[in-house]
């Protein structure tokens, strides 16, 4: 699938490396590259409903408290057919994102209507550099794994957090922006004999799918 080309909104402005202008047009060179070869793509990842260089629409259907300040959070693509048709409640395929990456969370900081929850849709108005706030979050969930590509998050809330206060705020059946995967490990079983894992808190996102996916492959003999 030829990559989207990221609009303005798309761009945190705070001179990341790469930045998702850079990432477009790697994209683009390794599709046009695939195309004049002719190799085929999986045909089950949905890349149309999480990419690297735009914030794509996701409806937040359960939040749970852990703690005092812990919460778990789960989200579903929308998708919408051309034909106005939302077909959310049963979507095929994998999310393009593998253990030990890590999603982008949008929120744009306007006077008010901050997002609205009603508008779906990833053509969003330019958005000034200045009013958009992004956090990285670890999916504790395995793609292929997961329903109607749904993926689950836990993130601490601080008091004085600016993205806290958003998730914090959010509720159930709201629409909230995401974008990746990013990160350049990706657990292979059997790539490693050991691993061993030293974390605290919610530093445990990034470990848990490592976990699920040794414990839960027979043929993974790695040791942690």
């Amino acid at each position: 699938m030829e990559p989207e080309k990221p609009s303005p909104s798309d761009c945190c402005g705070s001179g990341c490396t790469p930045c998702v202008f850079d990432i477009y047009e790697r994209q683009l060179q390794s599709w046009q590259d695939k195309k004049a070869g002719d190799t085929q793509e999986r045909s089950d990842v949905r890349s149309d409903l999480l990419s690297e260089t735009r914030f794509k629409p996701f409806r937040l259907i359960r939040k749970i408290r852990l703690t005092e300040d812990v919460y778990s959070f789960t989200f579903r693509p929308v998708e919408v057919l051309s034909g106005g048709c939302d077909v959310t409640e049963n979507i095929n395929g994998v999310l393009p994102y593998s253990i030990g990456q890590h999603l982008v969370l949008r929120r744009c900081m306007e006077s008010s209507n901050e997002i609205d929850a009603e508008v779906v849709t990833d053509q969003d108005e330019p958005v000034s550099s200045s009013q958009i706030i992004t956090r990285a979050y670890t999916p504790i969930t395995i793609a292929a794994q997961e329903v109607n590509c749904c993926f689950e998050i836990f993130a601490k809330l601080y008091d004085q957090g600016v993205m806290s206060a958003y998730l914090k705020e959010s509720s159930v059946d709201d629409i909230l922006y995401w974008r990746g995967p990013y990160g350049d490990f990706k657990y292979t079983p059997n790539s490693f004999r050991y691993i061993l894992m030293l974390c605290v808190g919610t530093g445990l996102a990034p470990m848990v799918p490592i976990v699920t996916s040794i414990v839960n492959d027979d043929s993974d003999d790695t040791q942690m």
